[in-house]
């Protein structure tokens, strides 16, 4: 005989699709599944996505050096995210009368410094000065959100 486990008592499949794994019959909701799961799977993802547009801006950029280790990048993708998280904020509030003047223009000069923060903070990455730091930023800015719209559903 099949245990069955429903997550509503309305219906015994609310929202959620009937699984079979060979000895069990369950019920699960997405939307619970997804309540504690989605945050960390999504966090998990971007900073996969911002290891790969670290990769793509060392790669297109001779001013970028990243290394080869997939460890050290994912480690430098994710202090570039807690600094993005952490500090950008704050540069771009305690730059808000120059992001005012250049219409928004000087939020690149504000993600090149938060590139360049992350180079010193970390040794899985250099840069060669301001200007592959500006150009880094933009391309780094440019393919996390285009990995982010493809493979990151904001529902």
């Amino acid at each position: 005989m099949a245990a069955t486990l429903a997550c509503d008592s309305e219906s015994p499949w609310p929202n959620g699709e009937r699984v079979d794994d060979g000895r069990v019959f369950y019920y699960w909701d997405r939307r619970r599944l997804r309540d504690w799961t989605f945050p960390m799977f999504t966090f998990a993802l971007r900073v996969v996505i911002n290891a790969a547009a670290l990769w793509v801006a060392a790669y297109l950029l001779d001013g970028i050096v990243l290394s080869d280790n997939i460890a050290t990048i994912l480690l430098v993708a994710l202090v570039f995210g807690l600094i993005n998280a952490l500090v950008r904020p704050v540069a771009l509030l305690l730059s808000l009368p120059v992001l005012l003047l250049s219409l928004g223009l000087f939020t690149l000069v504000v993600n090149a410094g938060m590139l360049a923060l992350t180079a010193w903070l970390t040794d899985g990455l250099s840069i060669d000065g301001f200007w592959p730091a500006f150009l880094g930023a933009i391309i780094i800015s440019l393919t996390s959100w285009g990995l982010s719209s493809i493979i990151i559903d904001d529902d």
